[in-house]
């Protein structure tokens, strides 16, 4: 009794990749520069942590809530936020020595006008409630 030939090693019959086993996983946790000996990036300007610059996010809060700030009912407070974050952001980016944003700028200004169109709601609702 003979036995059967072996089967194929690779099963659809044709031969075997030439191409290399793929890469392992680094040995050490993605942005190390350790092994590489790479230096790691330049800081962002006006920041030496690396970060935004210093009055950004108070600069976009300000935008943000001198926006919502713009419907009546609830611009009293968000329209003073937007004032006060805006007027916040400014003053950290002069001390950092850099230029106000124009986002900071444009949420003082919507802040006010937040508070103005507020301000005349609330008097529109006064004088109709007398008559």
């Amino acid at each position: 009794m003979t036995l059967p030939p072996p089967p194929p090693s690779n099963p659809s019959g044709s031969q075997p990749s030439r191409l290399p086993p793929p890469p392992s996983a680094p040995s050490q946790p993605y942005g190390s520069n350790a092994s590489t000996g790479r230096t790691p990036p330049p800081p962002v300007a006006g920041n030496p942590n690396g970060g935004p610059p210093p009055g950004k996010k108070r600069a976009t809060l300000a935008v943000v809530y001198g926006v919502i700030g713009l419907v009546p009912g609830c611009g009293l407070i968000l329209a003073i936020l937007a004032i006060v974050m805006g007027v916040s952001s400014q003053k950290a980016s002069r001390a950092a020595g850099l230029n106000p944003y124009g986002t900071a700028k444009a949420g003082i200004v919507l802040g006010w006008i937040g508070l103005g169109i507020t301000v005349i709601y609330l008097i529109i609702a006064l004088v109709s409630s007398i008559r």
